[in-house]
């Protein structure tokens, strides 16, 4: 057999490879020990004319992750690869969001959501970790996270008829949302801090007291009516909150909205 056939079979039995696995990082894989490899061919691949040759294709990766091994299932009456094919199986691509790449700091939490069905992205498939997020979008993925079936009809002026109208409604009378004085609940407005850690924490069911001690926030005083939810976020991690002031009206972004879910999920 040529130099290329023994060279297949010694890649796919022998050394540490990683192989990229859909849906989760490069990881490293322990095979055969080269010592105890036997590189000889099936007796299948001898009895194929060259005419009858076919490409290689790998049909299933099964990753045993108690036993950190991948088991690659070759199609039948295969006789060769190539190197270039074998890059391609190296390099099988994580359904990930396009901008939102494994180096970016934030992956393991956006991935999650996507993992979990909580969020599929924005039409062009992004999704977009820095944009600001309306209050729509906010209640709807915080709703999925807790595997919340949206039904029935808002009283609320503003939703009617509007793809959030269910959603609200059923957040309503769970008691995650109540709306804003004047009956209305402004699903398009951009969603501030403190606004989606009251919403965030509600439906997630996370206890918050009803008073909150001291904060670390020279700005912030414990009377304010989001204290208690800053004062949990800040004492479980949920954020990331440098310094030793707030604003309380900073709009929140995409990718704090995932790592908030993403943390609660852990706990």
């Amino acid at each position: 057999y040529d130099d290329l056939n023994v060279e297949y079979w010694r890649t796919r039995l022998a050394g540490i490879r990683e192989i990229q696995v859909a849906g989760r990082k490069k990881v490293p894989v322990d095979l055969v020990p080269e010592e105890e490899l036997d590189i000889t061919p099936p007796a299948w691949e001898e009895s194929l004319p060259p005419s009858e040759e076919a490409d290689t294709r790998i049909t299933d990766i099964i990753v045993a992750e108690d036993e950190n091994i991948v088991a690659a299932e070759v199609a039948e009456n295969v006789s060769e690869v190539s190197a270039a094919e074998l890059d391609e199986v190296e390099e099988v691509a994580v359904a990930d969001f396009p901008d939102v790449p494994p180096t970016h700091p934030r992956y393991d939490e956006i991935i999650y959501l996507k993992q979990e069905g909580i969020v599929n992205g924005y039409a062009d498939g992004t999704f977009r970790p820095t944009g600001r997020i309306t209050r729509a979008e906010l209640l709807k993925i915080v709703m999925g996270a807790r595997g919340l079936t949206p039904s029935g009809e808002s009283d609320l002026s503003d939703v009617q008829d509007h793809w959030v109208e269910s959603y609200v409604a059923t957040a309503k009378k769970l008691g995650i949302v109540g709306g804003y004085p004047d009956g209305t609940f402004k699903p398009n407005n951009e969603v501030t801090l403190v606004e989606s850690l009251k919403i965030i924490l509600n439906t997630l069911n996370v206890n918050v007291p009803d008073e909150a001690p001291e904060l670390p926030f020279t700005n912030v005083a414990t009377s304010e009516w989001y204290a208690p939810y800053l004062y949990v976020v800040y004492r479980d991690h949920l954020l990331d909150l440098p310094g030793d002031t707030v604003n309380p009206d900073t709009k929140i972004l995409r990718q704090d909205v995932a790592t908030m879910i993403y943390r609660i999920g852990q706990e």
